[in-house]
């Protein structure tokens, strides 16, 4: 079976054809441009090497490094991060940056990982992916996690080098044994698909379990897909629930949007269209805009086969579509290295 679950295209195409089939076009159709962005294969790929990537940088695990940096190289990488997080000093992306290449040229393989999160989406510089790429190669080198998972990701989607999926599975699969979920999510995701070799469900989901016990929401989210589908795992509604229950529970936007979803259509649990309509209502006012997207559906008539279970109501359906492309621009809002608190920080890796 073709393409990963990591954004549930299977499911959301048939949210998206239920639309476009509907005669109210003229609400499905700002429905479509979005999904189309959410849902594109190179977004998964990409999600850390562009600006579009901020809200899962932040959901990334902290970074590790083995180089140990000298007083010399330490007293300036701290110095790069009072000037990102505006700690104690007026937030300047150019100044840290500066001071990272300062550290970064004295062999600190820390700061060379966060020069190359800065060449990749533009703070306090141009944005240059094959100069970002260079520097992720020299961080990996020294052994610093986040440097080796944003490597592979570079290798994934092509971005400041040749596409070459081999490599990707490589650095990703190093990252991965290092305790990096994030990486594994993607990994996952390229079994699935078949990227850089042949495709491997049963792996696929061993990689997701692995990452789901660790605390990652997007792989939770996943793996209820798996189960719901019988892909790679014994077919069960119940696992399957679960899991999209504990991805919900750790915040992850598509989990929420799968429960509601469910509960809605009745596909995999009793059907309950108030308490689905409820967790959609969250999802949006907590700035989801793919539940924005499905509210928008729903009182457009256009989500639900035969009509929805509350009144079509055009001018809340529009007012959700524009809420849902505001959410969207918010979401790809270049925010400053500020924003990205987790990247900056050294951390040890997760328990076992």
């Amino acid at each position: 079976m073709a393409g990963g679950l990591l954004s549930d295209a299977g499911t959301f195409r048939m949210w998206e054809r239920s639309a476009v089939s509907s005669s109210h076009k003229d609400y499905g159709d700002p429905a479509m441009k979005l999904f189309s962005r959410f849902l594109s294969p190179l977004l998964w790929g990409a999600l850390l090497v562009t600006t579009s990537a901020c809200g899962v940088l932040e959901q990334a695990p902290p970074p590790q490094s083995t180089d140990v940096p000298t007083a010399a190289t330490g007293a300036l990488t701290e110095l790069a991060l009072n000037y990102a997080t505006g700690q104690g000093r007026e937030r300047s992306d150019a100044k840290a940056m500066e001071l990272f290449l300062e550290a970064a040229e004295q062999g600190d393989g820390f700061a060379m990982g966060r020069l190359g999160v800065g060449y990749a989406n533009g703070y306090g510089v141009e944005k240059d992916p094959e100069t970002a790429t260079k520097w992720f190669k020299k961080a990996a080198e020294k052994g610093d996690l986040s440097a080796i998972r944003n490597l592979g990701l570079s290798y994934l989607a092509g971005r400041g080098v040749t596409q070459d999926l081999a490599q990707a599975r490589q650095w990703l699969g190093l990252a991965s044994e290092r305790g990096d979920t994030f990486a594994t999510v993607h990994l996952a995701n390229m079994y699935l698909e078949g990227q850089g070799g042949a495709p491997d469900d049963a792996h696929a989901a061993a990689l997701l379990l692995q990452a789901a016990n660790r605390g990652n929401g997007q792989a939770m989210s996943a793996l209820g897909t798996l189960y719901a589908q019988g892909r790679g795992v014994p077919q069960s509604n119940e696992e399957s629930q679960k899991w999209l229950m504990r991805g919900a529970e750790h915040g992850d936007s598509l989990a929420v949007t799968k429960l509601a979803m469910s509960l809605i259509t009745g596909r995999g649990t009793p059907a309950n269209q108030p308490k689905g309509l409820a967790m959609l209502v969250d999802a949006s006012n907590a700035g989801s805009s793919i539940a924005s997207i499905l509210l928008g559906q729903l009182y457009a008539g256009t989500l639900v086969r035969g009509g929805g279970f509350i009144p079509v109501d055009k001018a809340k359906a529009q007012l959700m579509f524009q809420r849902a492309e505001e959410q969207k621009l918010r979401e790809h809002r270049k925010p400053g290295l500020a924003s990205f608190p987790v990247e900056w920080e050294r951390a040890t890796p997760p328990p076992e």
